[in-house]
């Protein structure tokens, strides 16, 4: 509610870059906690304004792109700078399917000599680090999977969607814990989710 509010105060003569920044923060929450009356609004931010730099038109592509999901459609890549090579595309068409097969592509999307910074907003990577983890964890490889998660409970730099993906990201480092027989960290996890969302 916050996110969608604050983009229809955003004004008219605002900076393009600080409403994409707003809009792909939504559309990720959106996609993420399958809000389509968000996601609508996130979509709809961008559609009047012209000649948008490279990381304004991937959010604005990524809005749209959440609204396809959601609605069982087509995601149109060729929206995308970079189409299906970019990063903003990937995190829409990887969410909540991060299978084994994925698992090559979503190491190379988030290879750090691989990134498309100036292209998509950086904080676009740290969800990507949560799918890559969620594959690699997928495929079998629990240790691998826990150095991934690592980039979204402990990364390096401040990104806003950490706060839209922390909790799950919390919780696969507790099952993969449990699965390395590693009972007593998982339960700090667990304790660590449970002060987070205010459970018992």
């Amino acid at each position: 509610a916050m996110l969608g509010a604050a983009i229809r105060a955003f004004p008219a003569d605002g900076k393009g870059s600080r409403l994409g920044k707003l809009v792909l923060d939504a559309a990720l929450l959106a996609l993420v906690e399958d809000d389509r009356a968000l996601a609508a609004v996130a979509a709809a931010a961008l559609t009047a304004r012209k000649d948008l730099e490279a990381p304004v038109a991937s959010a604005r592509a990524f809005a749209t792109a959440v609204v396809a999901r959601l609605g069982g459609q087509r995601i149109d890549a060729a929206a995308f700078p970079l189409g299906e090579a970019s990063p903003a595309f990937v995190l829409v068409d990887a969410w909540g399917r991060a299978d084994a097969t994925r698992v090559a592509s979503l190491q190379a999307i988030t290879d750090p000599a691989n990134l498309h910074i100036g292209v998509v907003a950086s904080h676009v990577y740290l969800p990507l680090w949560f799918l890559r983890a969620q594959a690699e964890a997928a495929s079998g490889d629990v240790a691998r999977a826990l150095i991934s998660l690592d980039e979204v409970l402990r990364p390096g730099a401040y990104a806003p969607t950490r706060g839209t993906v922390i909790g799950r990201a919390l919780a696969l480092r507790a099952e993969l814990l449990t699965r390395a027989g590693r009972a007593g960290e998982a339960a700090a996890v667990q304790a660590e989710l449970a002060r987070l969302t205010g459970a018992r």
